[in-house]
């Protein structure tokens, strides 16, 4: 009977580290297994994520341009309207026809642009001059220098008036920064 208890003890000293090298053994593949499981739906996740993030970032820019692009649509109506509604005026069409503006006229005149420029942030400056060079004016620039360049882009804007023949027409002119005593040139 000895021999038999020896050979139990053995067998299972022996035993012993098998089962302990097994259960390292299934541990091990349990973490591996686990372990890939977690990357690649990590990566699946950082995939789909990033392609929704993608997808909703360009659908809020374009529907940020849709916006920008009918604020500026809404924006050059109202100013279309507001030089509309001079055009719309009879003394002011007396103005341009060649008649000759009294005092309350040009009075009246100079006050509609002002409240115009101040009513409507978008107008910076506003002027109407016939083709005889009669004009009013929302605004008069001291500096001479900045008077000079705003007579020189007159001239080229009345040029471009009489090549349209009074057809409407949008373009860029000289722009002076509240800011700064410089126009600038756009």
């Amino acid at each position: 009977m000895k021999e038999v208890d020896r050979l139990d003890h053995r067998w299972l000293r022996l035993g012993r580290p098998r089962t302990v090298q097994f259960r390292s053994k299934l541990i091990l593949s349990f973490f591996v297994v686990i372990g890939l499981t977690a990357l690649i739906m990590g990566y699946s996740y950082y995939r789909i994520m990033q392609s929704e993030l993608q997808a909703s970032t360009l659908d809020g820019l374009e529907k940020m341009t849709e916006q920008t692009a009918d604020t500026l649509k809404l924006h050059f109506k109202t100013i279309s309207n507001i030089g509309y509604s001079y055009f719309s005026d009879t003394s002011l069409q007396k103005f341009l026809s060649g008649g000759l503006p009294d005092f309350d006229d040009q009075q009246y005149y100079r006050n509609k642009l002002e409240g115009q420029k101040l009513q409507n942030p978008l107008i910076a400056f506003i002027k109407i001059a016939s083709p005889r060079g009669d004009e009013y004016s929302s605004y008069y620039y001291y500096n001479s220098g900045v008077r000079e360049l705003f007579e020189q882009d007159q001239e080229r804007l009345f040029e471009q008036a009489k090549q349209l023949d009074g057809y409407p027409l949008w373009t860029a002119s000289i722009t002076k920064i509240n800011t700064s005593r410089t126009p600038v040139q756009t």
